[in-house]
C-alpha cells in the first residue's frame, strides 16, 4: 500500500511538473510590469502574467480579497485590465468576469479572474490591474 502511494505521489509530482514547464513567468523574468491601482490598499492580489507556450497565449491571473460579499455581482464590482506595450499603444483592454467565493460567513468573499491574449507580449509591456466598486462611465479610470 506504501509503494502504491508513493508511485501515486510520484506521477502526480510528474504532472504537474510537466504543466508548469509549458509556462513562463513574465513578471518574474522581468518582461512585463503589472501595476495595481491603489498599490498595498488595493483588494487585487497576486496578478501573475505568464506565457503558455503549449498555446502561445499570453495569460494575466489575479485574485480579489477583502470585499464584501458581492450577492449581486453583476452591479457594478468589476476588474477592469489595460495592457500597453512599451511605447505606450493599449494591446488589450479587458474587463475579465469575476468568479466569487464566499466565506462561510458571509461577510467578505474571493474572488478570481482571467484574460487570456492571443499573442505574446512584448517586453517591457505594462500591465495595469484596477478594481471598481460600481458602474461608472469610462472604466479605464
Amino acid at each position: 500500500m506504501r509503494i502504491m502511494s508513493a508511485v501515486l505521489a510520484c506521477a502526480g509530482s510528474l504532472a504537474l511538473a510537466s504543466c508548469a514547464a509549458d509556462r513562463v513567468d513574465l513578471t518574474e523574468a522581468g518582461a512585463v510590469d503589472v501595476r495595481i491601482d491603489d498599490g498595498a490598499r488595493s483588494p487585487i492580489k497576486y496578478v501573475n502574467v505568464y506565457l503558455d507556450t503549449e498555446d502561445n497565449e499570453t495569460v494575466i491571473r489575479g485574485k480579489v480579497f477583502g470585499t464584501r460579499a458581492p450577492f449581486f455581482p453583476r452591479y457594478g464590482k468589476h476588474v477592469h485590465v489595460v495592457v500597453m506595450s512599451p511605447d505606450g499603444q493599449v494591446i488589450a483592454d479587458e474587463m475579465p468576469r469575476i468568479t466569487w467565493q464566499t466565506r462561510s460567513n458571509f461577510r467578505s468573499a474571493t474572488g478570481r479572474f482571467t484574460v487570456r491574449l492571443e499573442d505574446a507580449l512584448p517586453s517591457g509591456a505594462v500591465v495595469d490591474v484596477v478594481y471598481h466598486e460600481g458602474i461608472h462611465r469610462n472604466a479605464a479610470g
